[in-house]
């Protein structure tokens, strides 16, 4: 066991490795419609952190950053980015997938009552 998570485990107080552990709970059943909406959220919410940490990145660059551009570098860059712009995601530290998850499933669950209300028509003759 790790020096962390001894801590970890003798004061109830979060690691720096529990800071970035995806989500956990009913949401993240695996199969589960509400499992892929949460998914779908997250993926989106990963991609608008990705393209702002590239947008950051790149003013950074035109101010003349500590380190020369090279391709390698801006490779490095942009999966550093990717990876921690999922794990972020996943942690709904920006609050994204949340938002537009609660927003899905109440819109979802509307529209499922307003189906149930209407009456069927059948189309036989």
């Amino acid at each position: 066991m790790s020096v962390t998570t001894q801590l970890t485990a003798a004061n109830g107080v979060a690691g720096p490795s529990d800071a970035l552990a995806p989500l956990s709970g009913p949401r993240a059943t695996a199969g589960s419609r509400e499992a892929k909406l949460w998914q779908g959220c997250c993926q989106f919410e990963a991609v608008f952190i990705s393209q702002m940490l590239k947008e950051m990145r790149r003013t950074a660059d035109d101010q003349g950053g500590v380190m020369p551009a090279s391709p390698g570098r801006r490779m490095m860059q942009s999966m550093m980015d990717e990876n921690l712009s999922q794990r972020l995601a996943e942690r709904g530290s920006a609050g994204i997938a949340g938002r537009l998850y609660s927003d899905f499933r109440r819109q979802a669950a509307s529209t499922l009552e307003q189906m149930a209300s209407q009456p069927r028509v059948s189309m036989a003759a």
